[in-house]
């Protein structure tokens, strides 16, 4: 069967133009045209790109899956739905259900899942384009990536946050959480025994919800990995956790609701991360000390831990050691060549520009 039998005209010559203007994103100076009557399923790092723009929407999910007839090639995409989605990297990482569908090339990467997937894992973005959920997204990049960035990723899709796949050097996007712990833990209980499956399922053991930023989630992880994976194995915090201040001791005369970035309640401990202290406006440094008087009021320690101490080794060791006294866990490690695992992880998380 030809692939372009059927053929539509997507007359969106501006989007050539605005693409091809951008390194890196494969396409033609010329209109579009795509197959009518072909699906495309859009999977692994082209997903993750899709997650990181946009929220999640309820009950969104479709029961079509990839089969024979979802042939991936270049002229049976609609390249105006993957425009409208933000979908630009190339090469663009679809899903095939067959040896068959495998037409890999410089624009286009077929990766298949002949064992099949669970229902509901894409979703529709127009009618011939899916993509997978974040759920779906997470199982399939497990195949591919190191389990410390797949915690790494775990933590930004159970975030509100969301490092910009196009411009490294732009703000965070502001993101509601596309996935949680247990939504993940409920798919990946029906692929048992699916490669990939083995290493999602372990790095899940090691994630935290509601991380607000790349830095929170490098500290949280080097605090609470194992040694084996270069961290210092204390317990895990709540992330962003709420704690409501009594009306005695605000004194702003009501009840408010603040949010701690790493906090053990049962302890009544917390650590603050000011992005910059040294830099920040003196009302930004009055606003951050009123805040954390009206925590330490309700009972908690707070200590206030800034970027300059996440990437001083040194300096970053004493806030492991102090939250380990407050904690009561005493910081163990039998790890052999733990120093250079540490290293590495530091390096993962503090240096590798596509995780910051």
């Amino acid at each position: 069967m030809d692939p372009c039998r059927s053929i539509a005209f997507c007359p969106t010559p501006f989007l050539w133009k605005f693409a091809n203007s951008h390194a890196g994103f494969l396409f033609p100076l010329t209109p579009a045209f795509y197959a009518a009557d072909m699906k495309c399923f859009i999977g692994h790092s082209s997903a993750l790109e899709y997650w990181k723009l946009h929220d999640r929407i309820p009950f969104s999910e479709s029961r079509a899956l990839p089969n024979s007839t979802s042939t991936p090639t270049l002229c049976g995409i609609d390249s105006h739905a993957l425009y409208k989605a933000q979908i630009i990297n190339r090469p663009l990482h679809v899903v095939a259900a067959t040896l068959e569908n495998r037409r890999p090339s410089a624009s286009i990467r077929p990766h298949v899942w002949s064992t099949g997937m669970p229902e509901r894992s894409f979703i529709p973005i127009s009618n011939s384009t899916y993509v997978s959920t974040p759920e779906a997204c997470f199982l399939q990049m497990a195949r591919g990536i190191p389990l410390v960035k797949l915690i790494v990723m775990g933590y930004e899709l159970c975030g509100s946050y969301a490092v910009s796949p196009h411009y490294r050097k732009s703000p965070l996007i502001k993101r509601q959480p596309r996935t949680s712990i247990p939504k993940l833990k409920a798919y990946l209980g029906k692929v048992k025994g699916v490669r990939g499956s083995g290493r999602a399922d372990k790095a899940l053991r090691f994630m935290i919800e509601e991380s607000a930023s790349p830095m929170e989630t490098a500290l949280a992880m080097i605090l609470c990995l194992p040694p084996s994976l270069g961290g210092f194995n204390l317990p895990k915090p709540k992330m962003n956790y709420p704690i409501t201040t009594n009306r005695e001791t605000n004194y702003l005369g009501d009840k408010k609701v603040l949010r701690c970035d790493l906090c053990w309640p049962e302890k009544k401990f917390a650590l603050e991360y000011d992005s910059d202290l040294f830099h920040a406006e003196s009302r930004k440094i009055n606003e951050d000390s009123k805040r954390r008087t009206l925590i330490e009021a309700e009972g908690y320690h707070v200590i206030s831990v800034t970027k300059n101490q996440i990437y001083d080794k040194a300096a970053l060791r004493n806030i492991v050691d102090v939250s380990s006294r407050y904690l009561g866990k005493r910081i163990r490690i039998s790890t052999q060549n733990f120093d250079s695992k540490h290293d590495e992880l530091r390096n993962l998380l503090l240096f590798d520009t596509a995780n910051n």
